[in-house]
């Protein structure tokens, strides 16, 4: 998967993503999308500024906005460069109960984490 190593090698995820299926990724979208979770999934990200290894960003989901600080890792590479973020949410910060089902047996975690990579070009 695109981003999987990268998120393997910041100590997020453990292991490789799985592909889904069309229909799972519909039921995955249908319950992600319900007024108890995103709802209309509007998410906003501002970069609010860069400091060594550290950003600043502001994170508003449903109408609720966290600003904190996330790693960051800035690569350059002759006319380009890349700016990537990975930092620590919770769920509840925004008045989300995390997905639940079936009495509890599946259910996603309150700690979720954002991941943004931006490439950057030098224009003259």
């Amino acid at each position: 998967m695109r981003y999987s190593s990268d998120l393997r090698s910041r100590g997020i995820v453990d292991e490789e993503f799985k592909e889904l299926s069309e229909d799972d990724r519909n039921t995955i979208r249908g319950h992600m999308l319900a007024d108890d979770q995103l709802g209309k999934g509007d998410i906003t990200v501002k970069f609010l500024g860069f400091t060594g290894k550290n950003a600043s960003i502001e994170l508003t989901v449903k109408d609720v906005s966290v600003t904190k600080e996330v790693e960051a890792v800035f690569e350059e590479n002759g006319d380009s460069a890349s700016l990537a973020v990975t930092g620590p949410f919770l769920f509840s910060d925004f008045g989300i109960k995390p997905y639940s089902a079936f009495g509890g047996l599946l259910r996603n975690k309150d700690e979720f984490y954002i991941y943004g990579r931006f490439n950057l070009n030098v224009r003259d």
